[in-house]
């Protein structure tokens, strides 16, 4: 453990800007956590980034692309339901058109064999991916003793797994299961069993326990297809193959294979170049650096008590409340506070306003109502979704999207399925 997190100062060393690591013994391990095993033997503390919300990123990446880049659109809810020649059928939620391509970049994750299909690509299988499974735990507990922190570590299989902190509930993970269908992933009760086991081993002063449960989710890693070998051994690598035109498709088509977050903007800029030459294009901005979303006008640490102030006295929003939705979305806090007003009017039990919904129902490129219970806001992933909150934030969006009675019923019974199918969180 010394030496591999030694090598991890080492490689961060050049933009450094936390702490090295320590090592811990395993008495003052127990101090810092009494409810550890005392089988451990010491514990090493190391920092890093975290990404507090996954799916806002990936919004507000789209959002400024679209935005530098006047001539493109992104299409939420849109299949691709085939080819011809280099014409690619889409259907979505205003109906079906027609594209033309020169070039396509399947950047569909678990899903890029079946786009291949889509496209009629004969291509031997690009994706044997493996199931990552997750639960989220209501434990006040647990939190008080991680005090924001996570903890990595070993279980009895060998797999590595982690708990930590996450808008208020402990975050625990995460399986390797070879999967193949992305669209049938789901955490099973033999992943949730395993799970609590893990926890009731690593921390036997805490009770664990199904009961605790407010949340669980899963998806399919896009590694590459590995046969026969372990999940565990399977790279975690990016790749960026490429099928030159053949017969009728008269287009290449870039795979982006393998990746993580924490290689995101590397493998972007990587990919965005390979197609900026193809195209004959030269790149006009740098994205090393650049800021992403609510990042763009966020203040430093030393301005954002000036910030709040500003922002509050601009809105009339209290400054607490400014506070918080800050920490949410970054400078677009301003907008969301200017919506809510001087008196938000919260959802009930939750601290997400009826002005946040108008605001994303208005402006983020919300389609059905789970876009906003479960991927823009935190109601989901905490266990907040209650049937009271998911009919509300029907009505408050609906009533910005122009959707009618029937509409809203159908809404919230769709996301009402999906969270009790596909998360284990049926609404109360």
């Amino acid at each position: 453990m010394k030496m591999g997190l030694a090598m991890y100062d080492f490689y961060g060393r050049r933009a450094r800007v936390m702490p090295r690591h320590r090592m811990f013994s395993r008495a003052r391990a127990l101090e810092e956590v009494p409810a550890l095993t005392p089988r451990i033997a010491a514990v090493g503390r190391y920092h890093d980034a975290t990404v507090t919300a996954p799916e806002r990123l990936v919004l507000e990446l789209v959002q400024d692309g679209t935005r530098l880049s006047p001539g493109s659109e992104a299409l939420n809810w849109t299949a691709l339901t085939g080819r011809s020649g280099a014409v690619l059928h889409l259907d979505g939620p205003d109906g079906v058109r027609e594209v033309t391509a020169r070039l396509v970049v399947n950047a569909a994750g678990p899903w890029i064999d079946s786009v291949n299909r889509a496209l009629a690509m004969p291509l031997p299988r690009q994706i044997g991916g493996t199931k990552g499974s997750h639960i989220l735990l209501d434990h006040p507990e647990l939190l008080r003793q991680l005090d924001g922190r996570m903890i990595y570590f070993e279980g009895n299989d060998g797999r590595i797994l982690l708990v930590f902190p996450y808008h208020g509930r402990a975050l625990v993970g995460s399986t390797d299961i070879p999967a193949e269908d992305p669209d049938q992933a789901v955490c099973t009760p033999e992943e949730v069993a395993y799970f609590i086991g893990a926890l009731r081993d690593l921390l036997p002063g805490l009770r664990f326990d199904e009961g605790q449960i407010v949340y669980a989710y899963a998806g399919i890693r896009p590694l590459p297809n590995s046969e026969g070998v372990a999940p565990g051994l399977i790279s975690r690598d990016h790749s960026a193959p490429v099928a030159e035109p053949e017969g009728d498709r008269p287009f290449p088509v870039i795979a982006l294979i393998g990746g993580k977050w924490t290689t995101f903007r590397a493998f972007s800029a990587e990919v965005a170049d390979s197609v900026l030459k193809r195209l004959g294009h030269p790149r006009r901005q740098g994205t090393d650096t650049l800021r992403i979303g609510g990042g763009q006008g966020m203040p430093d640490a030393a301005a954002r008590g000036d910030w709040i102030a500003e922002a509050s006295a601009a809105t009339g929003a209290d400054p607490g409340r400014v506070a918080l939705l800050l920490d949410r979305y970054g400078a677009t806090a301003r907008a969301v506070a200017a919506e809510e007003g001087a008196d938000p009017v919260l959802l009930g039990g939750t601290d997400t306003s009826e002005g946040e919904i108008r605001h994303i129902a208005r402006v983020e490129q919300v389609v059905h109502l789970e876009d906003i219970v479960l991927r823009r806001t935190t109601l989901g992933v905490t266990g907040q979704a209650s049937r009271a909150v998911i009919a509300r934030v029907a009505e408050v969006a609906g009533a910005a999207l122009g959707w009618d009675a029937a509409r809203r019923g159908e809404e919230v019974a769709a996301c009402t399925e999906t969270l009790t199918r596909r998360h284990n969180a049926p609404p109360s």
